[in-house]
């Protein structure tokens, strides 16, 4: 049964272990990964994957005692702003291009 949080305001439970609302956040992420014809984009794929590596990178500096390179911190960044600014330019260009005309 899924209970509501009282601080998030979100329900528990994910897909089909807890049921409820919880059940459609993997949609929602593979949603996210996709461009506006629905096939998944690289650049949107290749980002997700430097955010999660840049954040095990950030648990590590702060937890154990191995540090990050500033080099590989400011690499993974570049990746990742360049692979969402890139998705984001390629979505808004697809609403201002004009419809063709049959």
């Amino acid at each position: 049964m899924a209970t509501r949080l009282p601080w998030c305001g979100c329900f528990t439970g994910f897909g089909s272990y807890g049921g409820g609302k919880g059940a459609g956040k993997m949609a929602e992420i593979s949603g996210a990964l996709k461009d506006v014809d629905g096939s998944y984009s690289s650049k949107r794929v290749l980002a997700f994957i430097a955010l999660a590596l840049y954040g095990v990178g950030f648990i590590a500096d702060t937890f154990t005692p191995h540090k990050v390179t500033p080099h590989l911190a400011d690499g993974l960044m570049i990746i990742i702003l360049g692979g969402i600014g890139s998705a984001l330019a390629e979505r808004f260009t697809s609403r201002l291009s004009p419809e063709p005309k049959p």
